[in-house]
C-alpha cells in the first residue's frame, strides 16, 4: 500500500510540473503575435524541452511503482 501511495505523489508531482511548463509554452506560443502555434519550436527557445521531458519520466516512474505496489506478493 506504501509503494502505491507513493507512486500517486510521484505521479502527481511530475503532473504538475508537466502541466506547468505546458501552460508556460502554450501562452508564449499564443502571445507571440505571429498568428502561428509552434510548440515545439517554443519549447526549444524557453528552454524547458529537457524539464518536461524529466517531469514526463517522473510521471512514468510514479505509475511503475504504482503498478508494481498493485502486483507485489504479500510475503
Amino acid at each position: 500500500m506504501k509503494k502505491i501511495l507513493g507512486g500517486a505523489i510521484i505521479s502527481l508531482i511530475g503532473v504538475i510540473y508537466s502541466t506547468s511548463f505546458i501552460a508556460l509554452i502554450t501562452d508564449k506560443a499564443l502571445n507571440d503575435g505571429n498568428g502561428k502555434i509552434d510548440f515545439w519550436n517554443h519549447l526549444q527557445k524557453a528552454g524547458v524541452m529537457i524539464p518536461l521531458i524529466i517531469s514526463l519520466a517522473i510521471v512514468l516512474i510514479g505509475i511503475a511503482f504504482c503498478i508494481w505496489g498493485i502486483f507485489e506478493k504479500k510475503k
